[in-house]
């Protein structure tokens, strides 16, 4: 997934769409809930979901594609963008202009 988000953004992108890499952190909506493994899990939710027009408000019905799920819960987004920059940085380094 960071080689994408790498190519991307080298071949002129403006900004990439992280989905569920940030999925199941401290910072998204939703509460922490215990799955019946016992473990930590937080509801996963596309933004073409059912889930999300609900979530947002909306009144109106359309043509639903996003899926809703449970992804195991991450803690705190920080580590997870630092170790990004990281590999964002680590990964331009090899894809200088010749």
């Amino acid at each position: 997934m960071v080689g994408d988000i790498i190519k991307s953004l080298a071949l002129g992108a403006d900004f990439v769409m992280l989905g569920s890499l940030l999925a199941g952190t401290k910072e998204t909506p939703g509460k922490i809930e215990k799955d019946k493994n016992g473990n930590m899990v937080k509801e996963f939710y596309g933004q073409a979901s059912n889930k999300a027009s609900e979530w947002n408000g909306s009144k109106e019905q359309y043509s639903t594609e996003g899926i809703s799920t449970y992804v195991p819960y991450k803690g705190p987004v920080k580590p997870i963008l630092d170790a990004l920059k990281g590999n964002i940085q680590s990964g331009f380094s090899y894809a200088r202009r010749q």
